[in-house]
């Protein structure tokens, strides 16, 4: 729940995840469709697009260099 509320503009995470072929076109275009970025967020991490050990290194890799503080934050809770 904390990773839905506290990412900071995933824009930039769901344009990676596209490069990447974790997202397909479709996928790609239904998250950014969503009116929030809790929205689009909760679709990520609540679809089955991360289930596979890539997809979350691609993440957690993002997340570490993009947003290094929620990262920090989130493993001392």
């Amino acid at each position: 729940m904390q990773l839905i509320k506290k990412v900071a503009d995933p824009d930039p995470l769901f344009d990676l995840l596209l490069h990447k072929k974790v997202l397909s076109d479709h996928s790609y275009s239904e998250i950014k469709a969503l009116p929030t970025d809790e929205k689009k967020m909760s679709k990520l991490l609540m679809g089955p697009y991360l289930e596979a050990k890539p997809a979350c290194d691609i993440f957690y890799d993002f997340l570490k260099k993009e947003q290094p503080y929620l990262v920090i934050d989130l493993l001392q809770k």
